[in-house]
């Protein structure tokens, strides 16, 4: 079920002659392909090419972005429910290769867990992380939110409480880390 649609201006005006504008796609057994391309003139070309092969709780697809100043390729792989997820992104544009991850599992309002990941070829924000999960349980209450950056840890601010539920006792710990301020621990 290919469709494609193409667009071109003949003009005695030369600011738009010979533009061009191209739209293709196709939708096969769940596979979608589609590509939009503009051309401007001989040297001047853009592109957007799309190819999706997601589907039952998978996500597997591929942007390309052309033009004459940068090539970049997005492609997406991994998992999904609405309790779960495990996705992983990849970027490459002009040859430099960065990844971005996301996670998250949900066992209703007892426990989360959401991690947010990046990784870049630049020296200066080589990796970073943003961390945040909780687990409830009868008595015992835990939490922790993370920020990691270039390896290092930016912010952890972690805590327990335990609830003794037959003398109604409570026994609370927080600590909060940050490299730039005194650290923090309340009991």
């Amino acid at each position: 079920n290919g469709r494609e649609i193409d667009a071109k201006i003949t003009s005695v005006c030369q600011v738009i002659d010979g533009k061009r504008l191209n739209l293709k796609y196709n939708y096969v057994d769940s596979t979608f392909t589609g590509e939009l391309k503009y051309i401007h003139d001989a040297t001047h070309a853009y592109a957007l090419q799309v190819i999706d092969t997601s589907g039952n709780d998978r996500v597997n697809n591929v942007i390309k972005y052309i033009s004459p100043s940068m090539n970049a390729e997005f492609t997406t792989t991994g998992e999904y429910t609405p309790t779960e997820a495990n996705l992983r992104t990849i970027c490459i544009q002009n040859g430099k290769e960065y990844r971005f991850g996301l996670n998250w599992i949900i066992r209703g309002r007892g426990s989360a867990y959401i991690s947010v990941e990046m990784y870049t070829p630049h020296e200066m924000a080589r990796d970073g992380k943003f961390l945040f999960k909780y687990d409830m349980n009868p008595g015992k209450y835990e939490g922790q939110t993370m920020l990691t950056f270039n390896e290092g840890v930016i912010l952890d601010f972690n805590g327990v409480v335990n609830h003794d539920l037959e003398t109604d006792n409570v026994d609370a710990r927080f600590r909060f880390y940050n490299p730039y301020t005194r650290n923090g621990e309340i009991r």
